[in-house]
């Protein structure tokens, strides 16, 4: 199995993964893409685009629970302390 990087070098992300690739001299498949055109990726790549969206919303909800969980603790112990 080889490595294949599809990447635009106007998103950060992507010229950070050809960079680090190309300095540590690994080898991979470069397949340059357009964002701007939204071009279709091959349905590996848009697996792995799925996956990648996937955890990233289960990431923000685990954030949006722990602030909710902090912001009720604030509030419990607000109210203990007034009314002591």
């Amino acid at each position: 199995m080889s490595l294949c990087l599809y990447y635009d070098l106007l998103s950060q992300p992507s010229r950070s993964a050809y960079i680090l690739l190309k300095v540590n001299k690994v080898k991979f498949e470069a397949k340059e893409i357009d964002l701007m055109k939204v071009e279709v990726l091959p349905a590996a790549a848009a697996a792995a685009v799925v996956v990648v969206v996937v955890v990233v919303v289960v990431v923000v909800v685990v954030v949006v629970v722990v602030a909710v969980v902090v912001a009720a603790a604030v509030v419990v112990v607000v109210v203990v302390i007034a009314v002591v």
